[in-house]
């Protein structure tokens, strides 16, 4: 496909992401007799509708801040334009294709023990890294009787989840790449070129958002041999590499929304 014709596929995806954000400025409510309505009972405390939500709203902030960066090159000013940036932009996009697949995996099912029991999975992760980071702060607190009676309180929100998991599936901790195939391979069935792509940018996103230096090699570089095994390795990405990842992320918030407002609706 020509570059102009990829350009014009994004800008033209920028107006949703201006209706996404508008939406995301209240809460959102399942209406009473809906399925999401009858998941939520089950823990309304971080119900499945609420993880979807916040997966959601993380990843139409990300695809919101790359647009930013894509327009930011409109500046008249040469100088002023930022370019493409060979590692940041995937990290940014990683972002956004976590918390798109994250709240598609949760919803995609039509079954409600199968939502919940997903949308449980996450919910013990999002409690596990609470704790973990509140234990890790106790010492640093202004009031730390309080701090201690937050820790309790989420402690006792753990341990509920942990009693609904048990019977429940799936068991253990999440585990977003299998999240992520999942979500892909019930989403668009069959579709295996679909599902190689979002693993390799899954994979490669991982690289850049740690850090990691391999995941350059995923993309459009050039590299210049310097003898005994060694060399520079120069990226710059291209268009088609940018697009790929912009837009498997974009299609994953896309279900994600169409998803909640299917189930969130009242049932006939």
């Amino acid at each position: 496909m020509a570059a102009t014709n990829l350009e014009a596929q994004i800008r033209h995806s920028f107006a949703q992401l201006t209706l996404w954000g508008d939406r995301v400025r209240e809460a959102f409510e399942p209406e009473p007799g809906s399925s999401l309505a009858e998941d939520d009972a089950v823990f309304p405390w971080l119900s499945t509708a609420d993880i979807a939500w916040q997966g959601l709203v993380a990843a139409q902030d990300h695809l919101k801040g790359f647009r930013a960066w894509w327009l930011a090159n409109d500046a008249p000013d040469p100088d002023a334009r930022p370019g493409l940036f060979p590692i940041a932009t995937f990290s940014l996009l990683r972002g956004a294709l976590v918390g798109g697949a994250i709240a598609s995996w949760v919803l995609t099912s039509d079954h409600v023990d199968v939502r919940t029991g997903r949308s449980l999975t996450v919910a013990a992760d999002w409690y596990a890294n609470h704790l973990r980071w509140a234990k890790g702060m106790r010492n640093y607190a202004v009031d730390r009787e309080r701090h201690e009676d937050q820790i309790r309180h989420v402690e006792g929100r753990a341990a509920q989840v942990a009693m609904l998991r048990e019977s429940r599936k799936p068991r253990g901790r999440l585990k977003t790449t299998d999240a992520i195939t999942q979500a892909n391979a019930e989403i668009w069935t069959g579709d295996e070129v679909r599902a190689a792509q979002t693993a390799a940018l899954w994979q490669a996103g991982s690289g850049d958002a740690h850090a990691l230096g391999w995941s350059i090699l995923t993309r459009q570089h050039d590299r210049t041999p310097l003898g005994d095994g060694m060399g520079t390795f120069v990226t710059g990405p291209s268009l088609l590499d940018v697009a790929n990842a912009y837009f498997c992320a974009y299609d994953f918030v896309a279900y994600g929304f169409h998803r909640l407002d299917e189930l969130g609706a009242r049932t006939p």
